[in-house]
């Protein structure tokens, strides 16, 4: 199992749409802050399969501008270089959808 929380952006004109689907994801949970349009978001999977599925989702979200990772807690024994892999390619699928939302 894996609990991972994360500060979440949306992009501009999509914070409801965003906040929807996250809140419907059966291994996401939301908070809303008070002052801003950030959202907490705490994602918890039972399986390796869940995580996946659940990181793919969160990377692919056109309404999703950023997420950055506060804090996780992995069950397995995942080596670091996997971890810091994972963060790179979502930084750089990241980047890349940034890049085809400036197209628009």
């Amino acid at each position: 199992m894996s609990i991972v929380s994360y500060l979440a952006y949306p992009v501009d004109g999509r914070r409801e749409q965003l906040l929807s689907d996250l809140t419907t994801h059966p291994n996401c949970d939301v908070v809303l802050s008070e002052n801003s349009d950030i959202f907490i978001l705490v994602t918890d999977t039972l399986t390796r399969d869940e995580e996946k599925e659940t990181e793919r989702f969160l990377r692919e979200h056109e309404g999703l501008a950023c997420l950055a990772m506060v804090h996780g807690q992995l069950e397995d024994e995942r080596l670091e270089e996997e971890v810091v892999e994972e963060a790179q390619e979502f930084r750089e699928n990241e980047d890349h959808a940034h890049s085809h939302s400036e197209e628009r």
